[in-house]
């Protein structure tokens, strides 16, 4: 171990007790900083040029980089050119690229002189070039050094020459660097916050290389150059009021070892040197403790429990998140953006800074800014932020909650023109963005816990992370955990008991426990019950919510719950995470307490600014939080915790399964014998194939195979992958299709050739998904449609062929009509419409009856398979009196496409004729005197005309049209000829239109195995989730028009009924598409 600081071993950098002089910027004397030198301000001060292998020191503490990026201006000729330098501590001289001076200039200054790098490379320098470098309108005269282009990234790199230089200050802090002209007032110093990199380095998304650069520009323009004012624009100060009648508090120094005091030293004088805390002699004081970071350094924290148990809370109302949401609708373009030092940005009121003192060993201090740790601080912030955005939140450019921006748009252009906004008035508030933290132009980002994209709004998988992974319990004990996680919410799952009765039945004493592919199904449908409404909810601040937590040696549980207006408690989100080693050894009441740390930290969008109760089963954790002197790991939790206004709540354990079946899930992951794994290994060693490599690995190396410890791995590219043996290879499918929600070929390969392969497997995959019968059932056919469109001839004459339908239900009438059926002569198109009371055999009949004798008994009728027209006395009418019946196939309308065509135009008609919606049926033979007086696009007539020969009189036929028709020459055989001419060329048209947006049917052949679309007709039923086809069935019969009857599997009858049927081929799907005939 070495020590950074004072270079000896044996001890690290935070626990030197040696400290090195300070030394001054300006002067280059030891003993005071530049804030404090006597020669600052007393003129110019000629420093002289130290020569390149010279040391000078640039930064006191190790935190600061030495390396800074600031963007710099060249005026060469009458135009300057923008580039980018890097100022380098490091380097005594200045350099510049070859390509950004003019050929003549450097061959005017040629110099032989070479220079040593870091790395004792050699530097050619090919010339000299003296220049004015503008910075902030300050002219720096620079004798830069012209190098190659290809010896450094950056245009140029300023040196100590330009960072000494004599008419500026330069100013290394830990976020950023400071220029400023000599002998200017303190106001118009500019801070280039530049991180520890020589560029700003933008998370932008995958937009277009225009749209980068412009956010780019806007962003260096607005933001990084642009001039701060003297005072923030909003001119805010946060108060502190305190609980009438209570009583000072006030506490001595906590001992600190000596490195800690230090550290404490030098976090004092920081926080002094920023103007956020001063000198204090209030009569009120609380204790600081020291916490790491997770970069090693520390972080000075004040314990405010005392003042913020006598504070009067601040309930500033947050935004509701379901406005939020809802106001993101339409959106595909986001950028996010993240506050740094979020409460130092708030003055805090004079009076109210006594109430902030806290004491060191070095003395006693009080806050000028609002602090952290104070529990009003989360809700004055989000009052600041509120008022400083507030025409951008009214105009609902940004959204805003707490210290997350949201600017959400449709278009790429319009989000940077609003982010130039945010600048502006990031800029004229003096505050500054935390850039690693920020994300812009973005199509998907993370907000206040949900995933936003231009589809919509998603829950994100982080909220049910923890119930989706419960993996498959081993034992007795693990499946009563996992019944407790559910069983909490038994109240909102319907029927949870019969679900759940196959785990409850491996809880019994006399049971064997086996856990199969049933048991393993009602878990899947019980995790699918909790992460879905309306078990799960959407956070609302509003609301009462309780974090219910809970720990054990093997991992943390935690749930958010809040009060919907059912009156019960719903959870929002689950939380489960393993225990570290050093963790696992922890005491039980410790874990307890950090349960809830995690569990604070993980809901913190939810939680910060709210008031919520957390539950813990733990009895001892309220009277540790309540303690004055606690070990150090416990107060930095507590601390953590002031931040947050909570109440603390004991429930005994038996209440609490819920929350302890997430912190035991981990406790599952234990290596049974006989697993897959030792199966693998088990099988390779007997595998033909494998043992043939095995041999010939022992003799030489393979390009394709490696031997380790005794199996065989395929190597694949930088991966060993274990080679499955062939009787293992459907287990292996199996557990990366079956269980891994039964993705397609690619994914699931992908999945499987993270850890394993073997011969053939993208083959091998495909083939197991295509005899996949979830996956036959439940996808969708892919591509375009298929089928082919088989028009029916209508014939030259009328009534060759009528088509009939039923229309309804429609509103009940005063006489008890619902329905219409609807009969159509399919060459003339004449229509007629009969209101009936139901669709049975016998009222339909009595109409058609009445239809045949008053026009003509067709050659064929036509209609679906609706109950009416399969019954046996309409089938025993129809043979009577010699017409042809031709039913069409189940699920095909298009079928019977005359008829439906007229369904869709009369709903509509009838709403238009008729002022009430329940008399109906006194304007359908207005209706129907309309459509049979309406020229027809197919016949290029009206269906009157047609039929009788003359249009029908009615409203719309007047004595002009009345005079024409009777000095006409009628003559009804050419018109009828005109008209099937028509119906043709028509047909031939749709029927090739159709074709063309088609592809061709499968054709298939008996005893082949199908499977058929799932028609559902229940009303209300919700379709979604149920397959998308059923079956299997099998082609028994062959017909016309690519129609099949399809029937039952013998043995594999899915009804109760057995099913018998004609479907035609678009409604079909083979069982598998390698093979149609293989089950």
């Amino acid at each position: 171990i070495t020590c950074f600081r004072c270079s000896k071993d044996g001890h690290y950098a935070s626990a030197c007790t040696e400290v090195k002089a300070s030394v001054c910027y300006s002067c280059k004397q030891s003993g005071h900083l530049r804030r404090d030198c006597p020669q600052k301000g007393s003129g110019s001060t000629t420093v002289q040029q130290p020569d390149s292998t010279s040391t000078l020191l640039v930064a006191e503490q190790s935190s600061i980089p030495s390396v800074y990026s600031v963007e710099v201006d060249f005026p060469f000729g009458d135009e300057g050119v923008v580039l980018k330098a890097i100022l380098d501590s490091g380097s005594g001289i200045s350099l510049v690229k070859s390509k950004h001076v003019p050929m003549n200039v450097r061959e005017a200054y040629v110099s032989n002189n070479t220079f040593t790098g870091i790395n004792n490379s050699k530097l050619q320098i090919l010339g000299i070039y003296c220049n004015d470098v503008k910075v902030n309108d300050i002219h720096i005269p620079i004798k830069f050094h012209v190098v190659n282009d290809d010896i450094m990234e950056c245009d140029c790199l300023l040196g100590r020459d330009f960072i000494s230089h004599e008419q500026i200050t330069v100013t290394f802090r830990a976020n950023g660097v400071i220029i400023t002209e000599n002998n200017l007032p303190e106001s118009q110093l500019m801070l280039i916050d530049v991180g520890n990199d020589a560029d700003f380095k933008l998370d932008i998304g995958e937009v277009d290389c225009q749209g980068k650069i412009e956010l780019e520009k806007v962003f260096q323009e607005k933001y990084v150059n642009a001039v701060r004012p003297d005072t923030p624009k909003v001119d805010f100060v946060a108060d502190i009021r305190l609980e009438d009648n209570h009583s000072k508090f006030y506490y001595k120094p906590r001992r600190l070892a000596y490195s800690d005091k230090l550290e404490v030293q030098k976090l004092i004088a920081d926080l002094l040197s920023r103007n956020i805390i001063r000198q204090s002699s209030s009569p009120y004081s609380s204790p600081i403790v020291l916490v790491n970071k997770k970069n090693g350094s520390k972080r000075l924290c004040v314990d405010f429990r005392d003042l913020n148990k006598i504070t009067v809370k601040d309930r500033f109302p947050l935004p509701l998140i379901e406005d939020q949401l809802d106001s993101l609708s339409g959106k595909s373009c986001f950028s996010k953006l993240d506050l740094k030092d979020a409460f130092f940005n708030i003055k805090l009121d004079a009076d109210a800074s006594k109430f902030t003192s806290f004491v060191t060993s070095q003395g006693q201090y009080e806050f000028l800014r609002l602090p952290f740790g104070f529990c009003n601080s989360p809700s004055i912030f989000a009052r600041f932020i509120a008022e400083v955005f507030r025409s951008l939140i009214d105009s609902g450019k940004v959204l805003v909650y707490l210290d997350d921006l949201m600017v959400a748009t449709e278009t790429v252009k319009e989000n940077i023109e609003i982010l130039e906004e945010v600048f502006t008035v990031l800029v004229d508030n003096l505050l500054e963005l935390r850039i690693q933290k920020c994300s812009f132009l973005k199509s998907e980002l993370e907000y206040l816990g949900y995933v936003i994209n231009g589809k919509g709004i998603q829950p994100n998988v982080e909220n049910v992370k923890a119930v989706i992974n419960f993996p498959i319990p081993q034992n007795v004990k693990q499946v009563q955990s996992f019944i407790g996680l559910t069983s909490y919410f038994r109240r909102f799952v319907a029927n949870f008991s019969i679900i759940a009765k196959p785990l409850y039945d491996l809880t019994k004493k006399e049971a064997v426990f086996k856990f199969g592919k049933e048991e393993i199904d009602v878990m899947d449908v019980l995790k699918q019950s909790l992460i879905s409404a309306p078990v799960l909810a959407i956070y609302s601040p509003g609301r009462e919510t309780e974090l219910h937590c809970d720990a054990c040696t093997q991992g943390f549980g935690a749930v958010l719950m809040q009060r919907q207006p059912d009156n019960l408690f719903h959870p929002v989100s689950f939380f489960s995470k393993r225990t570290t080693n050093c963790e696992s050894r922890y005491h039980s009441y410790e874990l307890e307490c950090l349960a809830i740390v995690y569990a604070v930290k993980r809901f913190e969008i939810y939680l910060k600014g709210a008031k919520f109760k957390i539950v813990t089963d733990c009895n001892s954790i309220k009277l540790t939080f309540a303690k004055k002197e606690v070990v150090p790991r416990i107060m930095r939790w507590v601390l953590l915790l002031e931040n947050f206004d909570y109440q603390l709540e004991h429930r005994a354990g038996t209440r609490m399964k819920h929350v302890d079946a997430l912190s035991r899930v981990y406790s599952v992951l234990v290596i049974e014998d006989n697993t897959l794994e030792q199966n693998l290994a088990y099988k390779q060693n007997g595998d033909l194939e494998i043992r043939e490599i095995v041999a010939k690995l022992e003799k030489q190396e393979s390009q394709f195979y490696e031997l380790k410890n005794g199996l065989v791995y395929r190597k694949l590219g930088d991966k060993l992958l274990f080679y499955v043996p062939r009787v293992m290879q459907y287990q292996i499918l199996f557990k990366y299709h079956d269980e891994m929600g039964h993705q397609g070929v690619e994914k699931t390969a992908d999945l499987i050739l993270m850890t394993y392969w073997f011969p053939k497997l993208r083959e091998k995959v495909r083939e197991h998904i295509s005899n996949c019968l979830k996956c036959i059932v439940y996808n969708p056919v892919s591509g375009k449609k298929e089928g082919e469109l088989h028009p029916i001839p209508k014939g030259n004459v009328p009534f060759d062929t009528v088509h009939v339908d039923h229309i309804g239900p429609l509103e009940k009438t005063s006489k008890g009509k619902k329905h219409i059926l609807v009969v159509i002569d399919g060459f003339t198109k004449f229509t007629k419409l009969y209101p009936c009371k139901s669709v049975d055999a016998n009222e339909t009949l009595k109409h058609l009856e009445n239809y045949f004798h008053s026009y003509s008994f067709p050659k064929r009728l036509i209609s679906d398979r609706g109950a009416a027209f399969t019954s046996l006395a309409f089938n025993e009418y129809i043979e009577s009196v010699h017409v042809q019946h031709i039913k069409i196939a189940a699920g095909m309308p298009r079928a019977n496409g005359q008829v439906e065509r007229v369904n869709r135009v009369l709903a509509p008609l009838l709403a238009k004729l008729c002022n009430d919606s329940d008399r109906w049926d006194e304007v359908v033979n207005v209706a129907e005197y309309a459509l049979n007086n309406t020229v027809h696009k197919s016949t290029g007539n009206t269906p009157s005309k047609l039929l009788f020969g003359i249009n029908q009189r009615g409203p719309a036929i007047d004595l002009v049209r009345d005079f024409l028709e009777n000095e006409g020459e009628r003559n009804l055989d050419d018109d009828r000829l005109k008209a099937a001419e028509r119906i043709v060329k028509f047909q031939e048209y749709s029927q090739n239109y159709f074709n063309g947006t088609h592809k061709s049917p499968w054709k298939y052949s008996v005893g082949d195995y199908v499977v058929i679309t799932n028609t559902v007709t229940t009303p209300g039923y919700n379709k979604k989730l149920l397959p998308k086809f059923k079956g299997p069935y099998i082609v028994s019969k062959l017909l016309d028009n690519d129609r099949y009857v399809v029937k039952d599997v013998d043995g594999f009858q899915l009804t109760q009924i057995p099913f018998e049927g004609i479907v035609e081929s678009s409604r079909m799907k083979p069982w598998s598409e390698n093979n149609p005939s293989t089950s």
